[in-house]
């Protein structure tokens, strides 16, 4: 099943808000320069990509599950080691391993990522590959979708020397 993924951004409460113009306003309001907002607008598109993919997927086939990560995806980690040391938030890591079945009739609301910089990541994963026991997680249990992380650390990172290297 092919999903548009224009419609599947602007049913995340996240994703339907931040535009290439709020994430540029708000990267300037901290002072980064043209260069790393650019540079992160290419790491921006291919995260959010990443997720609508899998929020298509787990639409697709309901009888599997989301399971939150807060690693970095490999490519997300440059020379420096940058994103792979930045702690995850309280809430991000109180949500590492938890699992959501696609049923939940508020999937959508449920899939991170929560704010720009959240470091959790939506998994899919076959009903048959979920582990016993697993750590079930439920709607009120989600951080609320906010613009930016509140750690601010995104906005630090030198994403255009990331890219060079």
């Amino acid at each position: 099943m092919n999903y548009d993924f224009k419609d599947l951004a602007s049913r995340h409460p996240l994703f339907s808000r931040l535009t290439g113009q709020v994430i540029w306003l708000l990267f300037e309001e901290h002072k980064a320069s043209s260069e790393d907002i650019d540079a992160f607008m290419e790491h921006y598109l291919a995260w959010r990509n990443e997720q609508l993919a899998v929020m298509a997927e787990l639409e697709a086939n309901r009888g599997a599950y989301l399971r939150i990560t807060t690693e970095p995806p490999s490519d997300a980690i440059g020379d420096d080691g940058y994103i792979a040391t930045r702690p995850p938030c309280k809430h991000c890591r109180s949500l590492n391993g938890a699992i959501l079945p696609a049923s939940h009739p508020d999937l959508i609301r449920c899939l991170p990522p929560f704010a720009l910089g959240c470091r959790c990541r939506a998994e899919f994963i076959p009903a048959e590959d979920v582990p016993q026991n697993a750590p079930l997680i439920f709607s009120s249990e989600m951080p609320r979708h906010e613009l930016h992380c509140a750690s601010e650390w995104i906005f630090s990172v030198p994403w255009a020397k990331r890219r060079k290297a």
